[in-house]
């Protein structure tokens, strides 16, 4: 007999301060919330120096290291999800 196996929904998961922040359905959502997340923490001091982005703050995808604050940043440029420093939301379609 054979069994048929549900696919595995990908759960990106964004950890901020070596602190689980939030998991997600998708990497772009992943990526605004860190971006959004490290926004908040530079604007607050709670995030104060390069060091502590590099170490501190990433995203993972099902449970594997997938980037770092800087490559996330870069990712969103590169995909046209920010643009000079602007996030862009998406307008769904009607």
């Amino acid at each position: 007999m054979t069994t048929i196996e549900k696919p595995v929904a990908l759960v990106y998961r964004v950890v901020v301060n070596l602190q689980e922040l939030c998991q997600c359905n998708s990497k772009r959502g992943a990526v605004k919330a860190l971006w959004d997340a490290i926004q908040e923490g530079i604007k607050n001091r709670t995030i104060s120096n390069y060091q502590q982005l590099e170490t501190t703050c990433w995203v993972e995808e099902a449970g594997r290291y997938l980037f770092s604050f800087y490559e996330a940043r870069d990712y969103a440029y590169n995909a046209g999800w920010v643009v000079e420093g602007k996030w862009l939301e998406i307008k769904k379609s009607e």
